[in-house]
Order: C-alpha cells, then sequence, then structure tokens
C-alpha cells in the first residue's frame, strides 16, 4: 500500500507545496482529498506519484521507503498511477486501441498479454466500442474513458484520481461514479480529489482535508463532511444532503434511509 510520513515538499522559488503530510491508504477504500484551490491537492499527488521529491519525509509504498532509484520508482509506478483532470495531457496516440496499449508494450508483455489487457480494460471504460476511432473525434467524456483504460491496463494497485467528474455530462458522471465503485469491489485503492462535496460525500468512505499545503483534518466521511466549521475555514461547503437534513433537524443517515425507503 501507499503512506506518507511527515512528507514535506517546496519549489524552487520557495513556495511551499505541501508540509509535514501524513496519509495512508490503509485508512479506506475508497479516499477522497478536498480542499480549495492552491491547497496543494495537485502538488501532493505529483509526489504520490514519485513525480516531485520532498526535500522532508517518507513516501512508504508497500512497507518500503521510496529512495527515487530508477528501480524505486519503476516499482511504485507499476502499482500506482494517476488519471489526470485533463485527458488531452494524458493521450499520445490518434488511436484510441493504440494509446490502451502503450503502457503494457512499454512493460515489454507479450503480444497476447498486451491484446488482452487492452481489450479488457477498453470494455471495462466502454470504450471498446470506439476503439477503432481517431482521438480528434472523440467527446471529452470518451476521452475520459481512453485516459483511464490506459492507467486501468497497467494493473495498478492505486489510482489517483484528479477531479474525474469534470467535464462530464449526468450520465457519464453517473457511470464514472459507478466505475469507481467498481474498481474498488475489485480491490483496487481509489484516491481522489474533487471540488464536488456531494460525489465525495457519496461515494467515499475516508476524506483528507487540505489547507494551505497541510492536512489539517481526516476521517470517516462523515465525520469530516458535517463538520462545517472546518469545511468553511477552507471555503468548501457542506455536501447538499447535509445542508437539507440540518434544515430539517434530522441526520444526514436518517434523511439518506428515509429517500431510500420511499
Amino acid at each position: 500500500m501507499l503512506e506518507c510520513k511527515k512528507l514535506s515538499f517546496k519549489y524552487n522559488d520557495g513556495a511551499v507545496g505541501i508540509t509535514a503530510i501524513d496519509f495512508s491508504t490503509h485508512k479506506g477504500n475508497i479516499i477522497g482529498v478536498i480542499g480549495s484551490n492552491g491547497a496543494g491537492k495537485s502538488t501532493f499527488f505529483k509526489c504520490l506519484l514519485g513525480l516531485l521529491k520532498p526535500q522532508s519525509g517518507e513516501l512508504v509504498h508497500n512497507g518500503e521507503t521510496v529512495d527515487y532509484s530508477k528501480k524505486s520508482l519503476r516499482s511504485l509506478r507499476q502499482s500506482v498511477n494517476l488519471v489526470l483532470q485533463d485527458p488531452e495531457r494524458q493521450i499520445f496516440y490518434s488511436n484510441v486501441y493504440d494509446d490502451v496499449a502503450m503502457g503494457p508494450k512499454n512493460l515489454k508483455l507479450s503480444e497476447e498479454e498486451i491484446a488482452h489487457r487492452t481489450m479488457t480494460c477498453l470494455k471495462e471504460v466502454q470504450a471498446d466500442s470506439f476503439m477503432d476511432r481517431p482521438v480528434q473525434y472523440l467527446s471529452f467524456g470518451q476521452k475520459k474513458r481512453v485516459s483511464i483504460a490506459g492507467v486501468l491496463a497497467l494493473s495498478c494497485d492505486v489510482i489517483l484520481l484528479d477531479e474525474p467528474e469534470t467535464g462530464l455530462d449526468p450520465v457519464m458522471r453517473s457511470d464514472m461514479l459507478k466505475l469507481i465503485q467498481k474498481l474498488s469491489t475489485q480491490g483496487k485503492k481509489i484516491i481522489l480529489s474533487s471540488h464536488n462535496m456531494d460525489m465525495i460525500y457519496h461515494i467515499c468512505d475516508y476524506v483528507y482535508l487540505m489547507h494551505q499545503g497541510s492536512m489539517i483534518a481526516s476521517g470517516p466521511v462523515e465525520t469530516i463532511m458535517t463538520n462545517e466549521a472546518k469545511l468553511q475555514a477552507t471555503r468548501l461547503e457542506l455536501p447538499l444532503l447535509v445542508k437539507v437534513a440540518k434544515t430539517m433537524g434530522t441526520s444526514p443517515e436518517a434523511l439518506k434511509k428515509t429517500i431510500v425507503e420511499t
């Protein structure tokens, strides 16, 4: 699994990215990382992937400290990978199938395994129907599926999702949430960042709250997402269900149960 121990990173211009971050994927299966713009979420994700080397602290992968050697980073990135907010930055080939197959090819797998992984992952994200189409003719949502399939083809244990629902219409957003939940049931650890508090509340089981580069709170989703003072202090809003429950003088759990029963 993946852990951070007092991880800190500062940019060359002196700007602080993250400070003394403690984090563990043992805390949940779908973990939310929330915070306003500039909170340090993107820097934190880059540190988790080994793209940025912290000045202090430890990044621990499967019980071993990442030492940022080629061997250590290769092992990390075969297990942990990132789906960017903008799929245009993650798709390199003009053909869908070739782009998803790129990762397995780089791992020097057999042709049979490459084909198996590529087709399995295209079907997983419902992209097999347009796998032969040029990428430039795809919608934003379709490109998002392709970028996710490319990461799945690497057979990662931990998947980082940066604003996964951004740019998607309501139907595609619903499909995305179902896919995230499905991947979780298959044993994948999902870490996602989002400004959508309703989505975080609905899908995550554990949440880390970031502010000005620090983790200022963490806990089960119900604990963090009902803490109005903490959320307001970081310029975030309560989820809609929590707001409605508060107005009605009941708990979110009770309101959720009533909605399900009706």
